[in-house]
């Protein structure tokens, strides 16, 4: 976190280390006014199950690319047909060989179509001073809808709501998402 201060008032920017830019386009949405800054860097993925564990490895790695202060995330999906801890933070693999189709038919076909997505935040002022930002959203994956096409955002519908990630999306509204929570924690902490 850049502090840049002028007469008038006080502007806030923040590093995000990531090589996705739909995820920088979501949490600079989230974040206004703050200034989001994209750090184009591409993090290890480790394959870990535990959010935490993976937040903390790339904030490691992170820290030997850039210096902080800055942000790093992990999302992740656990559905109930998966005993409600996977795939998790291997959702990227999960859609890379299942599918989003291939998901829903699982959780259809288990009759356990209840989720939650998950999202973690770090800011990482230096190596000691890092904060965590969960976000969690409960819902249920359904058949592909909408026109967002991001991770699994067509297959995860938020309980409460009628429509799912990718139409809300599609229609401007990121405030549904897992991201999003996390994101509202780390700007009332800012």
């Amino acid at each position: 976190m850049v502090a840049i201060t002028n007469m008038k008032k006080k502007q806030i920017e923040i590093n995000f280390i990531t090589g996705n830019k739909t995820k920088f386009k979501e949490v600079s949405e989230l974040l206004k006014p703050i200034k989001v800054n994209q750090v184009d860097i591409d993090l290890e993925e480790v394959q870990e199950v535990e959010p935490k564990k993976v937040v903390a490895h790339k904030i490691e790695e992170a820290f030997s690319r850039h210096k902080g202060p800055f942000i790093v995330e992990d999302s992740g999906l656990m559905l109930d047909c998966l005993g409600g801890k996977l795939p998790g933070p291997f959702i990227k693999w999960f859609l890379q060989y299942q599918g989003i189709v291939g998901i829903a038919k699982l959780a259809k076909a288990s009759k356990k179509t209840r989720a939650k997505a998950y999202t973690l935040i770090a800011l990482a002022k230096n190596q000691t001073d890092i904060k965590f930002f969960l976000g969690e959203v409960s819902g249920f994956i359904v058949p592909p809808e909408g026109k967002y096409r991001f991770g699994y955002d067509e297959i995860f519908m938020p309980s409460g709501q009628k429509r799912t990630l990718s139409e809300m999306k599609h229609l401007g509204d990121y405030t549904k998402s897992s991201r999003a929570v996390a994101v509202k924690k780390l700007k009332k902490y800012i």
